[in-house]
């Protein structure tokens, strides 16, 4: 398989950059990726409508001369904290990323709608990475659900503070559905350099422990050597589980798929998906 080599960070400059920027570098370091990092900023033009019927040219000039001098600040930011995890990862920047020069970074700005712009440019990539301000900010969780659900990219969301490691105590939440294969398949990379790794299901014994046992056959023939856990049914929400075992096992990476209910239906009852964003303290990779 050709592996992971390219890593798009999308950002808006936040605070919280650093701490996504130095998971994505991590990352990239072990697997000997390329990581893309954009900061796309909203072209004040298209919110001009808004103003409404009347406005003078010198008030249209003073808000476009906010909006700018607001994006100038925000792309400052995310310049800051590339500069700043770069240095600390010693990884090379380049203009011109190439597959012999790996590992390596980039900073780039874009003009755009964030959710369009991103899910474009996640096609051409491996893997997304999303920080905790998702969580905070609507329209990167929509970009986020954009790239899953329409661009069919895994994502990995970063936690709120990077961990000294990401990939190598990894729990792999396995039910046999077509997002859990995706998700497996995606972080295949990474499970290759990890030194521990276990499947999680929950479920009925009878039928678990067949299913564990099948993923395991399948990661011994990537060279990857995994124990398995299973868990009962109980009362407790299943993404809520899954983040007590992980934490119980010390993983730094959870790897599992997403929305397998639809968003809706994930929305309303409050799925697993929706859990682990909210509630991860460690890196999470997600596919659809």
């Amino acid at each position: 398989m050709a592996g992971l080599k390219k890593i798009l960070v999308p950002l808006i400059g936040d605070v919280r950059d650093r701490a996504t920027l130095e998971t994505a570098f991590r990352l990239a370091g072990q697997v000997k990726a390329h990581c893309e990092v954009v900061h796309i900023a909203p072209d004040p033009r298209t919110t001009l409508p808004y103003l409404g019927e009347g406005v003078t040219g010198a008030v249209i000039d003073d808000y476009l001369t906010a909006a700018q001098e607001a994006s100038d600040r925000a792309a400052a930011r995310a310049r800051e904290a590339f500069d700043a995890a770069r240095s600390s990862s010693g990884l090379a920047a380049t203009d011109e990323p190439r597959a012999d020069r790996l590992p390596s970074v980039r900073f780039q700005r874009c003009i755009g709608a964030l959710v369009p712009t991103v899910s474009e440019l996640a096609r051409l990539a491996d893997l997304v990475v999303f920080g905790r301000t998702c969580s905070d900010e609507p329209s990167l969780t929509d970009a986020l659900e954009e790239c899953l659900m329409a661009a069919g990219r895994p994502i990995l969301l970063a936690p709120r503070e990077a961990g000294a490691s990401i990939g190598t105590r990894v729990c792999i939440a396995w039910d046999g559905s077509a997002e859990a294969a995706n998700a497996l398949s995606a972080g295949l990379p990474v499970l290759a350099g990890a030194r521990a790794v276990t499947c999680l299901t929950i479920g009925e014994k009878a039928e678990a422990e067949p299913r564990l046992a099948s993923v395991r056959a399948y990661l011994a023939l990537h060279g990857v050597t995994a124990e398995s856990h299973w868990l009962a049914p109980s009362g407790e929400p299943v993404g809520e589980r899954l983040l007590a075992e992980a934490e119980r096992r010390n993983a730094d990476l959870v790897i599992m798929g997403g929305y397998g209910h639809s968003r809706l239906r994930e929305f309303i009852l409050g799925g697993a998906t929706r859990h682990v964003l909210a509630n991860a303290a460690i890196p999470v990779l997600i596919a659809h």
